[in-house]
């Protein structure tokens, strides 16, 4: 909590009124976005937290390839996780594994015929440049219809905030853990109270949910936590995400899909992980239709 590129409560407003110096030049980017040639508008989405280490970056894969390539969505990711850019690092490994892996590409040619999807495009960006670098694909590639956006871990980054109140909305992952959970109510609120409170940005929504569920867990303490998470007027999902090991397993051309920037990930394992009914719930919140 006392890092400095992490916000304290008392300095909320002050790093708000920053962020909309750099909104005030993003709205502009997005209003200008919205009237190039289209028939629909794309929903910015972002799953996102100020904590690393929380599953962001994880879970955004996954949400990008159910929406993509079981759900048929044309979906765009702007990897804005700069300089690890680590969604895109995977894409580089997941197309190296493939090259080597007859199983992989006969599986590849099957998915396409099935569903007439490529695979989904990712940019690698910086915070202040997104909006222009997704307008540019926009221009020489196609629309997509969802917008996923994962961020650098800390939004003292330049430009984060500006980019956050340019989405349509953002899912926060938290864990029942003290400082991670102190640190993401800090998050939300600063979101809503210091960019959906005003009114002037895109931003619809934050939606936290639990991740890193330890069934072993006693009940009594979820309960306790999400008091204080409601105590504080913010909105949390029905949905809640176990640990699972394969969460972050990618695909070394045998056995089973579960994170690839390639596939869907394997059914049995996005019902037995939640992560169906986290995106069934995501997509009922962003009125995807």
């Amino acid at each position: 909590m006392n890092s400095r590129n992490e916000l304290n409560p008392l300095n909320e407003l002050k790093y708000c009124n920053r962020a909309f110096i750099t909104l005030t030049h993003s709205l502009n980017k997005l209003i200008h976005l919205n009237q190039s040639n289209m028939d629909k508008q794309p929903v910015f989405i972002s799953i996102a937290n100020q904590k690393g280490g929380i599953g962001k970056s994880t879970y955004t894969i996954f949400t990008a390839s159910l929406l993509h390539y079981r759900m048929g969505y044309r979906v765009l990711v702007a990897d804005c996780d700069y300089p690890q850019w680590s969604i895109a690092r995977q894409r580089e490994r997941d197309l190296d594994v493939m090259e080597s892996s007859e199983r992989l590409k006969q599986q590849m040619m099957t998915q396409y015929k099935q569903t007439g999807q490529k695979v989904w495009p990712v940019l690698e960006t910086q915070p202040s440049n997104t909006l222009a670098d997704v307008s540019n694909y926009i221009r020489q590639e196609e629309v997509p219809d969802v917008v996923l956006v994962d961020f650098p871990g800390t939004i003292g980054t330049k430009g984060v905030l500006g980019l956050m109140a340019c989405m349509d909305y953002l899912f926060v992952p938290v864990r029942a853990d003290k400082t991670v959970l102190e640190s993401s109510i800090t998050f939300a609120r600063t979101i809503n109270e210091g960019i959906i409170a005003r009114k002037s940005s895109p931003l619809k929504s934050v939606s936290m949910f639990w991740t890193m569920l330890d069934r072993r867990e006693r009940t009594p303490l979820y309960e306790h936590y999400e008091q204080v998470i409601r105590h504080f007027g913010l909105s949390l999902m029905r949905s809640r995400l176990p640990m699972r090991s394969r969460f972050s397993r990618e695909s070394d051309g045998n056995g089973g899909i579960f994170r690839s920037t390639l596939f869907a990930a394997d059914r049995s394992f996005t019902v037995d992980s939640g992560m169906d009914d986290f995106l069934a719930e995501l997509c009922a919140i962003a009125k995807l239709e």
